[in-house]
């Protein structure tokens, strides 16, 4: 399995290239192929409380012992793609602001190790998926934005067996003006909801893209953003959630160190069919540091808040979902960098708002459906294009010498 999704990463990469010398006989398009890498790290902190059973048969707090082994970490490998697939603009009289519909291809990778001190093999969790998104603009107001991304996430262990897992949104968004937008829609994830249920999204922008501008769209984050050196260094403050659900295969039974003495009944249940959930909130600082039209990094630190993780049985045969386990987590702090690599030029939108929400919208929603990843300032692609100017001295004798003519 493992093989088949690099060499479906391998090829998509391949393919962007393909399409890159072929895009610039032409250029059409307005979002950029990218590829990612991101790296998420927390600190080592204390498990605060432990429950066993949804209905809180068991709860207390644990207490220090065996040399502060009652601790917990997580980290976090994540890569992945979007190639651009087809461009279509209607062309009108104006020749601006015309309607334009965009379908992207994506692709991610992730790789996650949950820490627990306690525990002396501690097991890698991974996550494929492929995705699907369409970006409709109608070169007025409107903007609409669909997404379906397919994916398993599985223990190393079980992932010859997968289960397939799904995220999927849908965003229609508004551009009042330059300083304001809102939009509303539909959200399917694994963020906040054990079970991935169907959330509503809203949000709005406040101020000006390529400017100083607040962002909010519940459930995935808000932030205030500004640039620290023009068009070369942006910051953000945030505040986001993220989180995932994994299959975890407990055949080797190491999950039973974290239980109790009392509940030993309870862990003759928790082999099979076991699913790993965690959700955390982030509050931070980001910068980006855009090296060139195609190279930018990013970093961000702050504290991982409201941490919290558990373990549950799920037999969708049985049509059993019961918590088994569930651990609070001290606040840690956290390290979160990572570098976007895009290829190629894309069509300048210089005072085409409508089509910078449309960016941004695209970038709110990571392939992994993790809330990380991809950092790629599409708004670049906004800056004004600047005019050429030749002077007098740099006027070259070879580009004159056809209008000079001997007269005799």
């Amino acid at each position: 399995m493992k093989k088949h999704i690099l060499f479906l990463f391998l090829f998509f990469v391949t393919l962007s290239f393909s399409q890159e010398i072929e895009q610039q006989k032409k250029l059409k398009r307005y979002i950029r192929p990218s590829i990612y890498l991101d790296i998420y790290t927390t600190n080592y902190t204390d498990i605060k409380n432990l429950r066993l059973d949804s209905k809180g048969i068991y709860s207390s707090r644990i207490n220090k012992r065996r040399n502060n082994q009652e601790s917990y970490a997580f980290r976090l490998i994540n890569f992945g793609f979007t190639l651009p697939v087809f461009t279509k603009t209607w062309e009108n009289e104006e020749k601006a602001h015309m309607p334009t519909f965009n379908l992207i291809f994506t692709g991610n990778g992730l790789i996650a190790k949950p820490m627990f001190a306690i525990i002396e093999n501690n097991h890698r969790l991974q996550k494929f998926g492929l995705g699907l998104r369409a970006i409709y603009t109608d070169g007025k107001k409107s903007t609409f934005f669909v997404n379906f991304s397919p994916f398993i996430s599985q223990d190393q262990t079980t992932i010859k067996s997968p289960t397939i897992r799904f995220s999927a949104s849908f965003v229609y968004n508004y551009t009042f003006n330059k300083y304001f937008s809102f939009r509303v829609g539909l959200n399917k994830s694994y963020l906040l909801a054990e079970l991935g249920y169907y959330l509503p999204f809203i949000g709005f922008r406040v101020g000006k893209l390529d400017g100083i501008y607040f962002s909010f769209q519940l459930p995935r984050n808000a932030s205030l953003n500004f640039p620290i050196s023009k068009n070369k260094i942006y910051g953000s403050v945030f505040f986001k959630p993220i989180g995932g659900v994994f299959n975890y295969d407990n055949t080797d039974e190491n999950l039973n160190e974290l239980l109790p003495n009392e509940n030993l009944a309870s862990k003759k249940l928790i082999r099979d069919n076991i699913q790993f959930r965690f959700n955390e909130f982030l509050l931070g600082f980001l910068s980006d540091f855009k090296i060139n039209q195609n190279i930018s990094f990013y970093a961000s630190v702050g504290f991982s808040t409201n941490r919290n993780l558990g373990f549950a049985i799920d037999d969708n045969k049985k049509l059993i979902n019961r918590s088994i386990l569930k651990l609070g987590l001290a606040n840690s702090l956290f390290l979160n960098f990572g570098a976007t690599f895009t290829f190629g030029q894309a069509k300048k939108t210089y005072n085409n708002y409508q089509m910078q929400d449309a960016f941004y919208i695209n970038n709110s929603f990571d392939a992994g459906d993790i809330n990380l990843g991809n950092r790629e300032l599409n708004v670049q692609n906004a800056e004004k294009e600047k005019v050429k100017t030749t002077k007098t001295a740099d006027i070259d004798y070879k580009d004159i010498k056809d209008l000079i003519y001997d007269v005799e």
